[in-house]
């Protein structure tokens, strides 16, 4: 299949970096096979994906890590790629003062960040930093909450 082939030039760009393969490949497909994640074998491309990506999240927009994990989180197990995940959800912990100050945390990506946090985050563990990312988000999507219309905040639940 295409995606077989993608994940063979995905595997080459690991071992020799040429450019072929680029991070805004990476995130398109990432999220369109959460949305139709019975099309390949999950458990692979999940693998492969989060094993390129995790060497590049400075290459990544910080917007764009939030869809990135939402769409992959659709791909796997609860539970699988927890490390990789938790690396993922600390660099969006870490730029929150200026997602904050440019306005990208639309009441949708606020939702899928909560998503990925609840599917990622490990009951009874402590992580300070996904600690901050909870209370942060939660105060966030309250904020963004009360100006929402209810036919919105119903499409949206």
């Amino acid at each position: 299949t295409m995606v077989t082939r993608w994940l063979s030039a995905l595997q080459k760009e690991r071992e020799k970096p040429t450019g072929a393969v680029t991070m805004v490949q990476a995130l398109s497909l990432t999220v369109s096979l959460g949305l139709a994640p019975e099309e390949i074998n999950t458990a692979t491309f999940a693998r492969d994906i989060a094993t390129y990506v995790d060497t590049r999240w400075e290459q990544i927009h910080i917007e764009d890590i939030i869809v990135f994990l939402w769409g992959l989180q659709r791909l796997v197990a609860p539970g699988s790629l927890m490390p990789f995940f938790t690396r993922g959800l600390q660099h969006v912990c870490s730029a929150w003062p200026t997602l904050q100050s440019s306005g990208e945390l639309s009441l949708q990506r606020l939702t899928q960040l909560s998503d990925v946090l609840m599917s990622a985050w490990p009951k009874g563990s402590s992580n300070s930093k996904l600690e901050t990312l909870q209370e942060l988000l939660l105060q966030d999507l309250s904020e963004s909450v009360q100006y929402c219309f209810a036919d919105s905040l119903a499409e949206l639940l």
